[in-house]
């Protein structure tokens, strides 16, 4: 569980992705110079595990030795909240169609408030 200002709740993909980013966790501080450089404190997590992750992560990133270009940023990015729980509303294309979604329906479960069609809003 994570805690902080929107009280406590299960660990989302972007903090999991944001921690197999940070070799810190695998015992390694900053060197202040733009690597790192091994740390007194123990790995939190395995660092073969770590390793093989972000060889994953990587190989979805890219195609072909290039860097994904389908990522998309939506008129309403970062701008629009759910009514109904304050959330941040996620963007999904489907059928040439981007709908709406709440966060809290996504991550939590715990809002009822359906998606909706960008088109609506624009």
């Amino acid at each position: 569980m994570t805690t902080g200002t929107h009280e406590s709740r299960p660990f989302s993909k972007d903090t999991v992705k944001s921690i197999l980013k940070n070799r810190f966790f695998i015992g390694y501080i900053r060197d202040g110079k733009g690597g790192w450089r091994k740390a007194k404190h123990k790995s939190f997590i395995d660092p073969e595990l770590f390793e093989e992750a972000n060889k994953i992560r990587e190989k979805r990133i890219t195609s072909k030795g290039t860097i994904r270009s389908d990522a998309r940023i939506y008129s309403l990015s970062g701008i629009v909240r759910c009514a109904e729980c304050g959330s941040t509303l996620r963007a999904f294309s489907s059928r040439g169609k981007v709908r709406l979604v709440c966060n809290g329906r996504l991550n939590r479960g715990d809002c009822k408030q359906p998606s909706s069609l960008l088109e609506t809003y624009e």
